[in-house]
């Protein structure tokens, strides 16, 4: 299933390049907090924001209840689906980090969660939530949902396949800008940015077999404005 969820618009001040730095998966026993050792940030500068998505595997908990990048606290940004047991859940955060060249990014929730991957991506303007969107559909291999973009702006997509070796076969919408496939993990991220005004941007990825454990797959995407 599809769905779309949009809190405001807000206007573009004009393009600003949105530059995917690194990746970093994590492989462990379930707890209420991950960390994501060393992900890339690139250049210090005073005025950096860093957006990550952290495509999480639940056990007991559904959603992350803080998130911090080089010790700063990020604020949340956008989260899919609502998850009402175990199950994958892509959350995006942003903070002003302007020190350091790599970051721990550390991930709590309240119950227990599993494996999962976090993509790193920087601005040096602040990035503000445009819209989102999430595609959890179940019957195939194939994953693609639609979001609008402000002008100017950027869109960060995120794709979990839950495990069981897929690889990737498609992707349409955004560059790709990593897929982690650490033990059994595999999750991808792309994105695009400095992009012109778009109602409806079509971003799809094709896994070459189904998810083989439902809940534990998706495709997410989020767009903001500078």
């Amino acid at each position: 299933m599809s769905m779309v969820i949009n809190s405001g618009r807000f206007k573009s001040v004009g393009p600003e390049p949105l530059v995917f730095t690194g990746s970093v998966g994590k492989i462990g026993s379930p707890g209420t907090s991950l960390t994501y050792t060393n992900v890339p940030i690139g250049t210090a500068t005073a005025n950096r924001w860093i957006v990550v998505g952290i495509y999480t595997n639940f056990n007991a908990g559904r959603t992350l209840s803080t998130v911090t990048i080089g010790g700063v606290s990020a604020t949340l940004m956008y989260a899919a689906p609502t998850l009402s047991a175990s199950g994958a859940r892509l959350e995006f955060w942003k903070a002003n980090v302007p020190t350091g060249t790599t970051a721990n990014v550390v991930a709590t929730s309240s119950g227990s969660m599993y494996d999962g991957a976090c993509g790193a991506w920087s601005s040096q303007k602040e990035p503000m939530f445009y819209t989102g969107a999430i595609d959890t559909s179940i019957s195939s291999g194939v994953f693609s949902l639609s979001i609008d973009i402000p002008d100017g702006g950027a869109v960060i997509a995120m794709s979990d396949h839950g495990g069981g070796g897929g690889t990737i076969l498609a992707t349409s919408g955004v560059t790709q800008d990593f897929i982690n496939v650490s033990g059994s993990l595999r999750i991808w991220g792309g994105s695009e940015d400095m992009l012109s005004v778009e109602t409806g941007r079509s971003i799809g990825v094709t896994w070459n077999t189904p998810a083989p454990t439902a809940n534990f797959y998706g495709l997410g995407a989020m767009s903001v404005s500078f």
